[in-house]
């Protein structure tokens, strides 16, 4: 008995450092970002499962998925960390927190870019290439120039030594994608291919594809816009080593396709990725990293017809984008450009329709008068009394004023002389209005005084 302990003991210590072994996988990162209103919340809720709350959501917010390595083995998961970050300048110092010196080597970013404002995208996606470089720079700077190499080069042996899934025959098992060494780099890298090495899988997700077709019914863009577009984030994946995917979460455009090559560049799973690249169908548009070149994109458009395409779409007034159900998408214009059209529609209005002070005539100068007086609040002041109105007001030259007008000035004079009886409680608006209205009756006054009255 004394000697069989040993051996049990022995057993289930084995088990357990063998089940340990299994389960302690190093996890995965998944960071998510872009602008405001391009889909975060949607992309996040597809990969996560679950819907995000809008209310609660928070500039980063975080959720975990454990994916299972082995179809057999229940209890080979691998945790995957997933971050959404809000959109927004402020919040590029966020980043550290998903994508630092110890997550680095096993994540992957997704740039999710809005289809349905296509003449922001080029904006949108060098703004986040600037920002993204400047945060890998200093990751880069923390885990030091060996690491970083080995980084930038497995991310440059990823992208020489794709090769194109084959058909799966029949009764053949697919093989596994193999997993690229750091260091089997067999040939140089072309021209302008990995120009900004961020050392993570970088996936550009163009959100909002259904709306494509909507905007070409509005004539809001046409068939060469989208294709000089596609033209342009594909350059822009050839820089940075990235892929590119349209998807539209509401029509489930891609979102499978999109799971399963995080999956595949994270490498979760041993199982092969089969889907191939897409480009001709213009809301359904896949490149995997590795796949695309100069001259297969320069097959999209000539210099000519891509030339004549930016030029319309730059011609494009902004604002004039509509969602599919007919809603126009407003884009807010600079504070100080719509500030200065005001100023010049306003100088425009009154320089064609102000007549000169000295020009005007009695009557004019009478009618603005009365003007001023009905503009008045209801409650504005007190009524001049039946003997102001006959009492006998003299002007400045000694001549005596119908009583009409001395209504008028005796009706002033009680609005400028009269005691404050207002709350001590008002308003800004409130204030301001009584100003006005204060203002306008001193120079009624004085209009009245300087006029000379009529012979009685």
């Amino acid at each position: 008995v004394e000697c069989e302990m040993p051996e049990k003991e022995e057993l289930w210590d084995r088990l357990l450092r063998e089940s340990l072994r299994r389960t302690a996988r190093e996890p995965c990162t998944i960071l998510i970002i872009g602008d405001q209103g391009a889909g975060k919340k949607a992309i996040w809720s597809r990969l996560h499962n679950k819907r995000l709350n809008v209310a609660q959501c928070a500039p980063l917010h975080y959720a975990f998925v454990d994916v299972q390595m082995d179809e057999v083995d229940a209890d080979d998961v691998t945790r995957v960390n997933l971050w959404a970050m809000k959109g927004g300048f402020s919040d590029s110092e966020l980043l550290s927190h998903a994508i630092n010196a110890d997550t680095i080597a096993r994540s992957c970013i997704i740039l999710v870019v809005d289809l349905s404002q296509p003449r922001s995208i080029h904006d949108t996606i060098a703004r986040w290439s600037k920002i993204l470089s400047e945060h890998t720079k200093k990751v880069f700077a923390e885990l030091g120039p060996e690491a970083s190499k080995k980084l930038c080069a497995r991310q440059e042996s990823a992208y020489m030594h794709y090769t194109e899934p084959k058909p799966v025959e029949e009764g053949s098992e697919p093989q596994p994608t193999p997993i690229p060494a750091e260091d089997d780099l067999d040939m140089p890298l072309p021209d302008g291919v990995l120009r900004v090495n961020l050392g993570v899988p970088f996936i550009v997700v163009c959100n909002k594809s259904d709306q494509m077709e909507a905007l070409e019914r509005t004539n809001a863009m046409q068939d060469l816009q989208w294709d000089v577009i596609q033209q342009d984030l594909r350059r822009f994946c050839i820089e940075h080593g990235g892929s590119l995917i349209y998807t539209s979460v509401p029509n489930g455009n891609n979102c499978a396709l999109l799971w399963d090559y995080l999956v595949h560049s994270l490498h979760l799973q041993n199982t092969p990725f089969t889907h191939v690249a897409s480009v001709l169908q213009k809301d359904g548009v896949f490149v995997p990293a590795g796949w695309d070149t100069d001259g297969k994109v320069s097959v999209l458009l000539d210099a000519e017809a891509a030339a004549k395409a930016k030029k319309l779409l730059l011609a494009g007034a902004p604002g004039k984008e509509k969602r599919s159900g007919g809603e126009p998408i407003v884009v807010a214009v600079e504070e100080q450009e719509f500030l200065k059209k005001q100023k010049e529609d306003l100088e425009r209005v009154l320089s064609s329709s102000a007549v000169p002070r000295e020009r005007r005539t009695d009557v004019q100068k009478r009618d603005e008068a009365k003007a001023a007086v009905a503009a008045l609040p209801s409650d504005g002041g007190a009524v001049p009394s039946k003997e102001a109105a006959e009492a006998d007001v003299t002007s400045p030259g000694g001549t005596k004023k119908q009583p009409s007008e001395e209504a008028l000035v005796n009706f002033f004079q009680s609005l400028l002389h009269r005691p404050n009886t207002t709350p001590l409680k008002k308003d800004r608006a409130s204030d301001a209005k009584a100003a006005q209205v204060r203002k306008d009756a001193e120079k009624s006054l004085e209009l009245l005084r300087t006029t000379p009255a009529k012979p009685s």
